[in-house]
């Protein structure tokens, strides 16, 4: 017997066409023999009790902190942290430490009807989610009404929790949308800059910014965190005829360059001045990767690129590393083609295989570097992507009955069609990319992984799974048949080695600073981070054109700011902030 999980909204939808289970494929260097992969060091449940959890996503940050998000029923604990739901489901943020190996905090919001957390974006102490909700919710003492009187359609909300170390407080929340169904795609944040996709409908609103669209397309929205307040400070929507439906699922951001991307099923699409052209049949969908330049109250499309064939086609998820913009998702069309590499699916127009591919950002313009597909003949699903260094990572769940990775090959666990879990590792070579392991994960019973993230040597997924399902040698702590969400991790070797074990020094000065500091061995467009004295990170930036950096609005006391530069090289530096 299957057992079917409830699909809650739009955004659930489109990540996944069946249940699934947890993980496995992991990444490989060009032309090199499928390699072991790493062993799977630690599962748990996050959430039990009376009713269940299940995971969407999930962010860390330097110091091992796990942020998950998603939606729960009845009263769940995160280890002795207890939640109980308003409604139908709730959104949950819980916080994993990996220093502890616990829980350190749960937070619930919600109302009396349906509402999720779809994505999560972390800096420093300050936690970012995004999700949906219909009908009035309440983050902590803020009650947001949806946009819909009766309350029968989805808007958007996107949140701000504050991390305290083992307690956390709602400091903001913001709604979007109409008196239509609006659905979040992800979020991302730099420094006081937090950015939101979507697809909204007809004519939506974000603060006092009015959208008005023929149809449902696609958004990138930018809020600035005031610290206490937020307001959103531009939206980029995209065009497209007719009442189609546009989404926005996929996000990344470096410095000023946000990049987003999804799919279309109009004939064409408008992105700004560009316009796409579909290649699909009516309705099927091709994938698009755009890029929007932020600057500062406006901002405009720099450049856009649609790929398909004459079916199903679409991006999932996006993961940026300075230049180089890593795309996942999957096709159904029989080719598909990035720049001049042809993927070929295992059965064409009958089920869909995974893609990813690396595109080169040259600011301007940009080109298509390498692809690479991995699938059987029956539905494989990709839930998320995540970069370290020359590592990429991808998520999700395969039912092939044997499903090939590169020179991996998994073999479903029931031998029937359900779901299991994988996640795979490629190693980029800069023009090429190939897998270089895959591992799985999961029982009889349908799994689903949903959410990837690095920290460190360190790889999270998370998801939902039942008692049945074994990750290696650890099993999922329930009870059998009983679903839950979970977190589970393991260390990657390549990743250990790669960790800079002593990081340049990087001369700054004026040190102590009060505004600007100096940083010239660094070129412009740098990406840097500056690591309170805890390891938490107090803000992400770039170099500026002065090669400096600010640091106006930081708090008083002993920083480390730490970069790499292009060719992978770390820098750090103490740096005392008056």
């Amino acid at each position: 017997m299957t057992l079917s999980l409830p699909r809650l909204s739009y955004p659930l939808r489109l990540r996944a066409a069946g249940l699934l289970f947890l993980l496995l494929a992991l990444l490989a260097s060009p032309g090199a023999q499928a390699q072991t992969s790493p062993a799977w060091q630690r599962v748990v449940a996050a959430g039990q009790g009376t009713g269940f959890t299940r995971v969407l996503a999930i962010a860390a940050d330097p110091a091992g902190n796990v942020y998950l998000t998603g939606t729960f029923t009845n009263t769940v604990s995160f280890g002795s942290h207890s939640l109980t739901s308003n409604g139908q489901y709730d959104l949950f943020v819980a916080k994993w430490s990996s220093a502890t190996a616990s829980f350190a905090w749960a937070q619930g919001a919600g109302g009396s009807r349906s509402d999720e957390g779809s994505g999560i974006s972390v800096s420093g102490g300050s936690v970012y989610v995004t999700g949906s909700f219909i009908g009035a919710v309440s983050f902590g003492s803020i009650t947001l009404p949806n946009n819909n009187a009766p309350g029968f359609s989805g808007d958007i909300v996107v949140a701000k929790l504050t991390d305290a170390g083992t307690s956390a407080s709602w400091t903001w929340a913001r709604q979007a949308g109409g008196i239509y169904d609006d659905f979040p795609g992800n979020i991302a944040v730099s420094g006081s800059n937090v950015y939101l996709s979507g697809t909204s409908q007809r004519q939506a609103t974000f603060g006092s910014i009015t959208v008005n669209n023929p149809g449902a397309n696609a958004f990138v929205a930018k809020l600035v965190d005031a610290g206490p307040t937020a307001a959103f400070s531009w939206v980029q929507a995209t065009g497209s005829p007719g009442f189609t439906m546009e989404p926005a699922p996929a996000l990344a951001v470096a410095g000023p360059n946000v990049y987003v991307a999804g799919s279309f099923r109009a004939p064409t699409m408008n992105f700004g001045a560009i316009t796409l052209t579909n290649q699909s049949d009516p309705g099927s969908p091709d994938l698009y990767l755009a890029k929007i330049t932020d600057a500062g109250t406006t901002a405009g499309f720099t450049w856009a690129h649609s790929v398909g064939g004459p079916d199903y086609d679409e991006a999932i998820a996006l993961a940026v590393n300075g230049p180089s913009v890593y795309l996942t998702g999957y096709f159904r069309s029989p080719t598909v083609r990035f720049g001049s590499v042809l993927l070929t699916n295992a059965i064409a127009n009958t089920s869909p295989d995974i893609f990813v591919a690396k595109l080169t950002d040259a600011g301007s313009a940009s080109t298509w570097t390498w692809a690479q597909r991995a699938g059987g003949t029956d539905i494989e699903q990709v839930t998320d992507i995540a970069v370290s260094g020359s590592s990429v990572y991808i998520t999700g769940n395969f039912r092939s009955l044997s499903s090939p990775f590169g020179a991996t090959t998994l073999t479903n666990i029931g031998a029937d069609g359900g779901a299991d879990i994988f996640v795979a590792r490629l190693t980029d070579a800069g023009a090429t990319g190939s897998f270089t392991w895959a591992q799985e994960a999961g029982s009889t019973l349908p799994d689903e992984g949903e959410a990837l993230a690095v920290s460190g040597s360190t790889v999270y997924v998370g998801g939902q799974a039942n008692g049945a399902s074994r990750f290696g040698t650890q099993t999922m702590p329930t009870a059998a048949n009983t679903y839950g969400g979970f977190l589970a991790s393991f260390t990657d070797n390549v990743l250990a080695s790669a960790q800079p074990t002593r990081p340049a020094t990087l001369g700054l000065y004026p040190n102590p600073a009060t505004h600007l500091v100096s940083v010239p061995a660094l070129p412009i467009g740098t990406r840097v981070q500056l690591l309170d004295a805890l390891g938490r990170v107090a803000r992400e930036t770039t170099v500026s054109a002065a090669a400096a950096v600010s640091v106006r609005g930081l708090a008083p006391g002993l920083y480390t700011l730490r970069a790499t530069d292009a060719q992978g090289l770390a820098y750090a530096g103490k740096l005392v902030v008056e």
